[in-house]
């Protein structure tokens, strides 16, 4: 299938984003070996969150170890050097050593792939920001984050009633 849009498209793609399918990233790389395959950073932190969170204990919400572990991934992901990159890994590795599981996930899982998904590496393309498989989960994402809750009512007294004006 993929074959048939290649020869099919007046245009080949510059960029693409895929949610870590094995086959399909293969696929891809036979069939538009000069393209730029991002991973979903959706996708990515959703399998952190199921794989890794069970093996934190609960905080205080103010000292969190889960939240810190969240921030400092985020911070690793958002390098925007290969130096960067580095030394917030490491410092992560570092400061969650009791971790351990939740670290050697990733570190086998993702950190292989660090060149789809890290800003060191995914800004040398022109995505145009589009670090998602799909435009909708990345406005749910930002709306979300916008009005500070985990879920989106249909009360629209609930959503005129958000945090925030002027969205």
């Amino acid at each position: 299938m993929l074959q048939q849009l290649a020869a099919s498209a007046p245009v080949q793609p510059k960029v693409c984003v895929t949610d870590r399918d094995l086959a399909l990233m293969n696929a891809i790389d036979v069939v538009f070996p000069d393209l730029q395959e991002l991973l979903c950073q959706w996708h990515i932190q959703r399998a952190i969150v199921a794989k890794c969170k069970k093996h934190f204990a609960v905080g205080l919400k103010d000292n969190d170890p889960w939240t810190t572990f969240q921030s400092q991934w985020t911070t690793v992901v958002q390098s925007r050097t290969s130096n960067a990159f580095e030394d917030n890994w490491r410092r992560m590795k570092e400061e969650h050593r009791v971790q351990i599981i939740a670290i050697n996930y990733i570190e086998s899982t993702w950190i292989p792939w660090k060149k789809k998904f890290v800003v060191a590496w995914i800004h040398r393309s022109m995505h145009c920001g589009t670090v998602v498989t799909s435009r909708v989960e990345s406005a749910h994402s930002t709306l979300k984050r916008y009005l500070e809750v985990s879920y989106l009512y249909s009360d629209c007294e609930s959503v005129e009633s958000g945090p925030k004006a002027g969205f």
